[in-house]
């Protein structure tokens, strides 16, 4: 049984550094959180140096990283004792624990994270067992022999995932730090209300129940004031129309959700047909720092975006361009960020510290901005909590635009917009 899953991490939330397009409900392209996956790898801060961070927020960060340290070296060594033919562990497989949806956000602020900390300094203690606990607490180097079995190895796998989980989070929390403004302006493009009020339709409410009045008043002052929308659910219950008052802002909310999954053809590219597929061809500048990053080659990263941007029906062909045509450009940032600026659409702005992995996914995914596609999934700063919620509003968790998941791709119905919207 082992207690590290080994191998390369894909989660299902954060991109290492930032994703972001110019759209009505992201104005800025800030750390994309949907995207939870790859800015976890890293630190990614907005602050230049650690100097810079709070002298709590050094604190947190110093306790998270020990914690995560002692228990990393505790399963190596653990490991190292009773499973000796395992190879030293390279990442966790965390992505669970950043699975979210409306109902179920991911929420990040310092206390939180203080609270996970302590909860999983207690719990790891208690599953290592009291003469483990003894090795370690005696500040003596720890080696295989001095370690008991333990009887639950699966429960203490979990915890090292938790652990490695919360330093993540907090990298999170420090990325989005400069971007507070934008984050408390996108509160008022909330969606969770809507979900709220259908969640509890399903479990058998009626809208007429007095107890949901609370919940219908949640989705009129996002529109309105609350005192406006108290007079109006008041004069619709006396009318017996609190039906068409909640079907009125279910509408709006339907308008807001589109949002997050409509295209805005930005760019066009040329497209002709082989047989019944319709090809689209995108020629990429010549980059140097690009090549060596794929080991010298674009061979990979063309047959990466052909597998996630294609079906029977339609292909995007990634090319390298000739002489001075018009192309896809690819430039570097020095931090953690990468985006697709609204006034440069023809433009990859990749973050230099991007792996080889992380490379294919994140530009595959930067792609989809070129091409006009938004991020679906929604993050911001919540006033009344002082945290930031983040959730991903794909439900079969595997649009490429939502997440970077393993088998994230491109659906279907976005390669059919993509032809319409793109092709000369």
């Amino acid at each position: 049984m082992q207690i590290i899953v080994i191998g390369l991490i894909i989660l299902q939330i954060f991109l290492l550094g930032s994703c972001g397009f110019d759209q009505e409900i992201n104005k800025v392209p800030t750390t994309s959180p949907a995207i939870v996956e790859l800015t976890l790898f890293r630190e990614g801060t907005c602050q230049n140096s650690p100097s810079e961070l709070s002298k709590s927020d050094l604190k947190l960060k110093s306790n998270i990283e020990g914690f995560f340290q002692s228990v990393t070296n505790f399963s190596y060594q653990y490991n190292k004792a009773h499973y000796p033919h395992l190879s030293a562990p390279s990442d966790l497989d965390v992505g669970s624990e950043f699975a979210t949806d409306p109902l179920n956000p991911l929420r990040l602020s310092k206390r939180l994270l203080l609270k996970d900390l302590l909860a999983l300094k207690s719990e790891w203690l208690e599953k290592i067992g009291s003469k483990n606990e003894a090795v370690i607490t005696a500040n003596t180097q720890i080696t295989p022999s001095s370690l008991i079995k333990i009887e639950d190895v699966l429960a203490l796998e979990g915890v090292h995932k938790k652990v490695h989980a919360l330093k993540r989070k907090f990298l999170r929390l420090s990325a989005l730090s400069c971007s507070k403004a934008q984050l408390v302006a996108r509160e008022k493009f909330d969606v969770r209300p809507i979900f709220e009020i259908r969640a509890k339709l399903a479990e058998g409410f009626n809208v007429l129940d007095p107890t949901m009045e609370a919940l219908l008043l949640d989705l009129c002052t996002d529109f309105n004031t609350s005192s406006l929308c108290s007079l109006e659910l008041l004069m619709n219950r006396r009318s017996n129309s609190v039906e068409k008052f909640y079907q009125n802002f279910e509408s709006k909310y339907e308008q807001r959700l589109s949002s997050f999954f409509k295209i805005k053809g930005r760019t066009k590219w040329s497209c002709f047909k082989n047989g019944e597929k319709t090809i689209i061809r995108v020629p990429i500048e010549s980059n140097n720092i690009l090549k060596n990053k794929l080991f010298g080659t674009l061979s990979v990263l063309k047959e990466f975006v052909a597998e996630k941007w294609g079906n029977e029906k339609v292909q995007v062909l990634l090319e390298e361009a000739i002489d001075n045509e018009e192309s896809l450009k690819v430039s570097w940032t020095e931090g953690g960020l990468s985006y697709v600026l609204a006034d440069e659409p023809s433009r990859i702005y990749l973050s230099k510290s991007l792996n080889f992995s992380q490379l294919n996914i994140t530009f595959a995914h930067e792609l989809g901005h070129v091409f006009g596609f938004p991020d679906c999934y929604h993050e911001f700063y919540e006033k009344k909590s002082n945290e930031i919620i983040y959730y991903s509003l794909d439900k079969s968790g595997r649009n490429l635009m939502c997440t970077l998941g393993h088998q994230a791709k491109i659906p279907d119905s976005y390669l059919e917009k993509l032809v319409q919207e793109v092709c000369l």
